[in-house]
């Protein structure tokens, strides 16, 4: 199996016909590069929509309040109606399935509705309980939530955004115990919150201003109302399970009919994450589907260009016969130039995709394009050069560069000719590689601070998992084996004879 002298003659088999070679390496090449980088896209944008969710209680569900559509009990059609914070006891006493459940509230954000000295801003401005952090946690990073002393005696407390934090106060300096004007009224600052999710409720938690609940419907005669209702279920039961059953006691409560679709809209966002999931399935199986045809294709093309071989070396093949070649002999010869051909060519493949996925997760997704960009003029660059280098090799006489260049007639060394052509090849590389990076570079540095830091909220860390690169390797083999079986097999029945008669 290791044989040297036998690898060295499948180097020189497949080196014969270099284009040939690396033309049909290149099929399986590609196959296994967009497995590799499709699985590893894939896999990203699951890790984003993760990373975006993270801290975000999924099994929730959202309720708000629509216009009736259905008359009943004296009421018309087409009443509005509101929420109120009695439902939320009724709720949880009817349903023990219920987790959490808090009210939520919102105000207005109106031009400079929040002040702070001489600064000003537009923000959102929402009520909770102090349970809202259960269904989206925030990072604190000053100060404290929302607490149910807060709830129960209506503090005027505020807790801030990170967004606000930042436009309004001093860096590095704790904004709590200030006063904050929110419209209209003051504040006092406890906490300051970065969000942790990407899954904002009437407006970026970043850019909110959050007021206990209580605080907030009695400072902007809210009333008892309630504009949402936010509900996560037992962590033994599907929200699914319980959502009707909510939107059957809000009608009960405020005297709306039970058939009324309309009265009671809300967002399940454990059906959200399902559909995530199958679509992340529908994208694993896609990607196998693509890649395994490019494999298919790569396949026909090896095995074809195989056949193409052993014709090519009917006579060779025929007087190993003749002088006693065994059939396992022949069959190894050609099965091992396919495989290697295969292999080098696949594991080539997974290490530019296993590369690119890495760089990617590395630096921004823009600049590898840019440097796929760039190597490929580089590889233009080179073949050029040596498709002109071929040219000049070619030529038989100095009348011959002369004719070419069409140039006065002086003596010229065509081997000086052939390597100055040379280094100006590579100094023109050179010199464009060196002012694509400077530009490059200048550009990432003036720009880098102005991206923001959402940037690859739905595009994360890039990557194929063990498993995967293991399937590949596997898969090449197999192709490997199933490309060389009928090249193999046709060479396995070329006779002595044959070979004369072919000469």
């Amino acid at each position: 199996m290791f044989d040297l002298d036998r690898w060295q003659e499948i180097w020189v088999t497949l080196t014969r016909n270099k284009t040939r070679s690396v033309m049909t390496g290149f099929v399986i090449f590609w196959g296994i590069f967009i497995l590799v980088v499709m699985a590893g896209s894939g896999k990203a944008l699951e890790n984003g929509i993760m990373e975006g969710i993270k801290g975000f209680s999924t099994n929730s569900c959202f309720f708000w309040t629509n216009s009736t559509s259905e008359p009943f009990k004296g009421f018309r059609k087409g009443r509005f109606w509101n929420m109120k914070n009695s439902d939320i006891e009724i709720i949880r006493s009817k349903i023990p399935q219920i987790k959490y459940i808090t009210p939520m509230v919102f105000g207005g954000n109106s031009p400079n509705n929040t002040v702070y000295k001489d600064k000003a801003g537009a923000y959102f401005v929402k009520g909770f309980y102090p349970v809202y952090d259960k269904i989206d946690h925030q990072q604190l990073l000053y100060g404290r939530f929302i607490n149910e002393i807060d709830i129960r005696e209506k503090r005027k407390v505020a807790v801030i955004g990170r967004k606000i934090y930042e436009d309004l106060f001093q860096k590095g300096i704790s904004p709590i115990g200030e006063m904050l004007k929110v419209n209209g009224m003051y504040f006092t600052v406890v906490g300051v919150i970065n969000p942790i999710t990407v899954i904002n409720i009437n407006g970026p938690m970043a850019e909110s201003v959050i007021l206990p609940e209580t605080t907030m419907q009695q400072a902007y005669n809210y009333g008892e109302d309630v504009h949402l209702l936010a509900i996560t279920a037992q962590d033994n039961y599907k929200i699914s399970e319980i959502e009707e059953q909510i939107k059957n006691e809000l009608k009960k409560q405020h005297n709306i009919a039970p058939n009324d679709a309309q009265a009671v809209n809300s967002v399940n966002l454990e059906k959200q994450f399902t559909m995530f999931s199958y679509l992340f399935l529908g994208i694993y199986f896609l990607t196998w589907v693509v890649a395994s045809g490019t494999l298919f294709s790569g396949v026909l093309g090896v095995s074809n260009i195989m056949m193409v071989t052993v014709k090519e070396r009917t006579k060779e093949i025929g007087i190993r016969r003749a002088i006693g070649a065994k059939p396992r002999t022949i069959i190894t010869q050609v099965m091992s130039e396919t495989l290697l051909l295969t292999l080098f060519a696949g594991i080539l493949g997974l290490c530019v995709g296993v590369g690119i996925l890495v760089l990617v997760d590395l630096f921004s997704y823009i600049i590898i394009v840019w440097i796929f960009l760039f190597v490929v003029l580089i590889i233009a660059l080179y073949l050029f050069g040596n498709f002109i280098i071929k040219q000049i090799k070619s030529i038989k006489s100095e009348m011959d560069i002369l004719h070419m260049l069409n140039v006065f007639r002086i003596p010229i060394n065509t081997t000086l000719f052939y390597q100055l052509i040379k280094l100006i090849s590579l100094i023109t590389i050179f010199l464009v590689s060196i002012t694509y990076s400077v530009i490059r570079v200048v550009s990432y540095i003036i720009t880098a601070s102005k991206v923001d830091s959402e940037e690859h909220v739905f595009f994360s860390h890039p990557q194929i998992s063990f498993q995967m690169a293991i399937w590949a390797l596997i898969i090449l083999l197999i192709s490997g084996l199933i490309a060389g079986f009928i090249p193999a097999w046709r060479a396995l029945q070329i006779k002595a004879i044959d070979a004369i008669r072919e000469e």
